[in-house]
């Protein structure tokens, strides 16, 4: 299957040395997965490593932004901002 539920990404990788494709060198991708069912971090988990040609990154950027809560950050008396509504530097000017 190409895609896999209930799995975290534990790294991507690549792997040089393909061979040519249409007059370009290729390169494949290592993707090493765990059991996404809550083991501990540090305590042994069932990893899984496939070989792909091709890995798409599907992080969700223009969903809903997931802001932690901070304490003190309602006396915070300057700007607050998520990545995802990050469009230039233009506001951030002499700052």
């Amino acid at each position: 299957p190409l895609i896999s539920f209930g799995r975290r990404v534990v790294s991507v990788e690549p792997l040089l040395g393909g061979g040519n494709h249409e007059g370009f060198r290729s390169v494949s991708w290592q993707v090493t997965t765990a059991a996404s069912d809550g083991t501990p971090e540090g305590e042994e988990d069932i990893t899984e490593v496939q070989d792909f040609d091709v890995v798409v990154v599907c992080n969700g950027h223009y969903s809903e932004p997931r802001c932690p809560n901070i304490p003190g950050e309602a006396d915070f008396k300057g700007h607050l901002s998520h990545s995802h509504n990050y469009r230039n530097a233009k506001g951030f000017s002499g700052k």
